[in-house]
């Protein structure tokens, strides 16, 4: 439950800067799955399975956005960074 908390918060975050950059936050669930990279699990399963998607999920995630911190440096935007 905690996690599931933080990541809210998260999400509110990024939608706010989203907003500070002029842009529009994806806000639909229709919305985030058009942009997602990521895959949903379907059927059950178990607790460690969980964590695996969720450990491969966060890798992804990172791989995916590292390359945007450098440019958001150069662009002098450290907020994104």
């Amino acid at each position: 439950e905690k996690q599931y908390q933080e990541l809210a918060e998260a999400v509110d975050e990024i939608a706010e800067r989203i907003r500070i950059l002029k842009f529009r936050a994806p806000a639909s669930m229709q919305e985030f799955l058009e942009i997602t990279s990521l895959e949903e699990s379907i059927g059950d399963v178990s607790a460690d399975e969980m964590i695996q998607i969720l450990l491969n999920d966060y890798e992804s995630i990172a791989q995916n956005i590292r390359p945007f911190i450098p440019e958001s440096q150069k662009m002098g935007d450290e907020g994104t960074a």
